[in-house]
């Protein structure tokens, strides 16, 4: 259960609106690669580093070549509207999703102190016992809504993207055409999290079918003690 709270730790740094902390804990990933340039004057490949795309839960980092670009979910504009309507869908679902995911985090950690209070056979009990299933199940569920909402209202539409367009309007130059073809990824925060609820489903089952100790047993042992210690 503690690998599983520091993979959904790392899945929660993706919440963060920081460069760093998208691109390291991104929930999708996309490169766009064959990048074409071309306007009513001329067209030419794009020979530099790839166009590559971080989706974070709040916020989504674009970066070519040496530039990149954060903007918060709320602050997003697409400028070609038409080609990101994917993008779009992620700007309005991740934002709850995020929520989820730090409740998720919240729900495992509680699970775990819970767990270490059941090492000790003198702390364990049917009630102690109980209440630690409850928690590990709250946590599999907020994992899996999260992993689900994510899969269902952002990625499945970001794959559906095989080719990006973007037109670029200059000062005094003739608009430019820029096409590429494109492929989204899970990205890391996500890949840790699903792991995550896979540990989170194990554990649960153990500590299902891990016994209480006999408190019967405890009494009657104590029960020896006393009447060995008399008799002396």
């Amino acid at each position: 259960m503690s690998t599983a709270l520091v993979l959904a730790m790392v899945g929660a740094y993706g919440v963060l609106a920081d460069s760093e902390a998208v691109k390291t804990a991104n929930w999708a990933y996309s490169e766009v690669k064959n990048v074409k340039i071309s306007s009513a004057d001329f067209s030419a490949s794009h020979d530099g580093p790839d166009f590559k795309t971080y989706i974070g839960l709040n916020a989504v980092v674009y970066s070519l070549d040496s530039k990149e670009y954060t903007m918060d979910w709320e602050d997003f504009v697409c400028p070609t509207p038409d080609r990101c309507i994917p993008i779009y869908e992620c700007q309005g679902a991740n934002p709850e999703i995020a929520k989820v995911v730090e409740a998720n985090v919240a729900l495992t950690l509680i699970a775990l102190l819970i767990m270490f209070r059941r090492v000790k056979t003198e702390n364990d009990s049917d009630c102690v016992k109980f209440v630690s299933l409850i928690f590990m199940i709250a946590a599999i569920v907020s994992g899996a809504i999260s992993v689900g909402l994510f899969l269902d209202d952002c990625y499945s539409d970001l794959v559906e993207l095989k080719s990006f367009t973007a037109l670029q309007v200059l000062a005094n130059e003739p608009p430019l055409n820029i096409t590429g073809d494109v492929t989204y990824e899970m990205g890391s925060g996500y890949l840790c999290v699903i792991c995550a609820l896979a540990l989170q489903v194990f554990s649960t089952l153990i500590a299902l079918f891990q016994p209480v100790p006999d408190a019967s047993v405890g009494s009657q042992y104590e029960s020896i003690l006393k009447v060995s210690f008399d008799e002396v």
